[in-house]
């Protein structure tokens, strides 16, 4: 039984009056494309994926997912001559537009209709073709949608008046008709093969291919797409869910059996500036993409929340790095036993430098919506650039901030050589490292630099490495610089900690920097020379950086069976009849008494307790 339809949806649409014949596919095939390149002045490509469309719509309820077009650019002429166009060649097609959720509800959707519409639409099961003036927002439409981009043109559009619509729409309706009623069970049937197309293309694809009967004309629909399965997987690679994988096979490569969820949001942080994502996520932000991709946190030690890296998960983890196609996984590198060649993968951007297309970053902003402006420190820059680029994760982790002549110079006092007093590092007494450096910094460039922060990258893993702090912010305000457990201390005219500001061309500081590390010094260091980047950075965000030699000084190396705070020895009752000996006292690794030892004190460092044995 027909539907009852009002008078103006019936005027609206175009209905076919009768079968006609067709001739070949590839004959009908042509005859669209070239009423498409007549009437519109999209490409050669895009006239060929539309009249794929074309047919796409008269298969729609043999089809598992509805086709979609989205329709891309400001030239809105251009735009409106070629919503005519296909409203002449798909089945059932209606032009809408400003349409509000009600007037949805009022059409006849039991035609399944193919509905053009400018703005948001709802996603009801029809073919669409969608016309906005940037990519779609939506990432359920944006997924499989095919994408034409239309651009101005200096030449006159050719005329499209109503006589012309109704010879194009009562040829090629009748002919399409027919072409459905010839080709239905084949299409019905229709296995098409989808190569290595991603997961958000495939459907495109299977629809695309199915609907065309002829070989030759399936086999040049894949390359058609490649172009937008490229794009694609460049804007996988910049989503947070697929960056967090990557970081994630680090640390499964580095062999750790545990990790954060804030070392994991590090590493994050560290692949998007190597890819020029300016993006920074929480570890709150990360968790919950963990949460998403099925990999479940649990407390650890102190209840700081993180993964357990055991095979199991491993396994997990690169498999999802397999399914995702992570740029990570594509050089085919087995790192670990879990690791496997990836096969089938498309070299689809250069690899040392990603970046995300205009099409894709709309959709790309909305799946990375919780992040915020790159505000990622130079000292862990440097520190994770060097750790991924050893570990191959694609992206332009150059440190190219090197200083050099026509720069800002930085040296050690006395050309480089390795003083044991001021050039070193060191185990304190709680076990943490201490930091020396005496140098000369000179500004050698062409403009006024401002110094905004001193930092040290060690050659092990501890990026919160301190400066010690400013004594006249401690309250009571000091004078000199101590180290923790009160063991040196320096005058603070000595320090250049505290100097932060302009420094004019052709100027120059000197003096000593001193930090603690935050983690201990690792037992593969037992001593000799060691290689710290000491990195200086600007107010304007630049960043200099210079590899400096150390002494390491692992003489004063704790127990870690005596690193429990020591009690003060008590006075025996009979003090008499015992002989109270003095507590040692340990200065930067070296052994003294107080009493009967002769010292010697750092003569550039006037009144400090720094001392050594003669």
């Amino acid at each position: 039984m027909p539907l009852a339809l009002e008078p103006t949806i019936l005027r609206a649409l175009r209905l076919p009056r009768k079968a006609t014949a067709h001739g070949s596919t590839a004959e009908l095939f042509s005859s669209i494309v070239e009423v498409f390149q007549e009437y519109t002045r999209v490409p050669d490509d895009s006239a060929a994926l539309l009249s794929y469309f074309v047919f796409t719509t008269w298969f729609l309820d043999l089809l598992p997912t509805a086709p979609c077009v989205s329709v891309i650019g400001t030239a809105f002429s251009e735009i409106a001559q070629l919503f005519r166009v296909l409203h002449c060649l798909c089945r059932r097609p209606l032009l809408l537009a400003g349409l509000d959720p009600g007037g949805m509800c009022a059409l006849p959707m039991g035609l399944r209709p193919t509905p053009p519409r400018k703005g948001r639409l709802l996603d009801l099961y029809c073919a669409k073709a969608i016309h906005s003036g940037e990519p779609l927002r939506n990432a359920a439409l944006a997924a499989g949608a095919m994408r034409i981009m239309v651009s101005p043109s200096a030449a006159p559009l050719p005329r499209l008046d109503r006589q012309t619509q109704d010879r194009i729409a009562d040829e090629f309706q009748g002919k399409l008709l027919n072409y459905r009623l010839q080709n239905y069970r084949t299409v019905a049937a229709s296995q098409p093969d989808l190569g290595s197309m991603t997961s958000e293309m495939r459907a495109l694809a299977g629809n695309l291919l199915a609907c065309v009967v002829d070989p030759a004309l399936q086999q040049d629909v894949l390359p058609r797409l490649q172009p937008q399965d490229q794009e694609a997987r460049v804007e996988r690679s910049s989503e947070l869910a697929s960056v967090t994988i990557e970081a994630l096979l680090v640390f499964c490569h580095e062999v750790h059996e545990q990790v954060h969820v804030a070392q994991i949001a590090e590493a994050v942080n560290a692949i998007f500036k190597g890819r020029e994502e300016n993006l920074e996520v929480s570890a709150k932000r990360v968790g919950h993409c963990l949460k998403t991709l099925g990999l479940f946190t649990q407390p650890l030690d102190s209840a700081v929340r993180g993964i357990c890296l055991t095979r199991a998960m491993r396994r997990k983890i690169h498999r999802l790095a397999r399914d995702r196609e992570v740029l990570s996984m594509q050089d085919g590198i087995e790192r670990c036993p879990e690791c496997r060649p990836a096969v089938n993968v498309v070299n689809v951007m250069n690899m040392n430098k990603p970046v995300s297309t205009s099409a894709g970053a709309a959709r790309t902003a909305a799946q990375n919506r919780g992040c915020r402006p790159m505000s990622f420190s130079q000292h862990k820059w440097i520190h994770w650039a060097q750790r991924l680029k050893n570990l191959g994760c694609p992206g332009n982790f150059e440190t190219d901030m090197q200083a050099g002549p026509g720069r800002l110079m930085i040296e050690q006092v006395g050309a480089g050589k390795c003083n044991f007093e001021s050039n070193r590092v060191f185990d304190l007494r709680g076990g943490l490292p201490g930091y020396i450096l005496d140098l000369v910094i000179t500004n050698d460039s062409r403009r006024v630099v401002s110094f905004e922060e001193f930092a040290i990258v060690p050659p092990w893993e501890d990026y919160g490495v301190c400066n010690l702090p400013d004594p006249y912010d401690s309250v009571p305000k000091r004078y000199r610089y101590f180290f923790p457990c009160g063991e040196l201390d320096y005058e603070r005219e000595l320090v250049l900690n505290h100097k932060k500001g302009n420094l004019r061309r052709g100027g120059r500081i000197e003096g000593l920097i001193l930090a603690v590390g935050s983690r201990p010094i690792p037992e593969e260091y037992s001593g000799g020379i060691v290689q710290v980047k000491f990195v200086v950075t600007e107010a304007a965000g630049n960043a200099f950086f210079s590899c400096l030699p150390l002494i390491l000084d692992r003489s004063a190396k704790p127990d870690p069976s005596t690193l429990r705070m020591k009690q003060r020895a008590r006075t025996p009752l009979f003090k008499d009849l015992v002989d109270v000996k003095e507590p040692d006292v340990i200065a930067a690794g070296v052994h003294f008494r107080e009493k009967g030892s002769d010292l010697k004190a750092d003569p550039r460092k006037k009144g400090a307790e720094h001392c050594t044995a003669m």
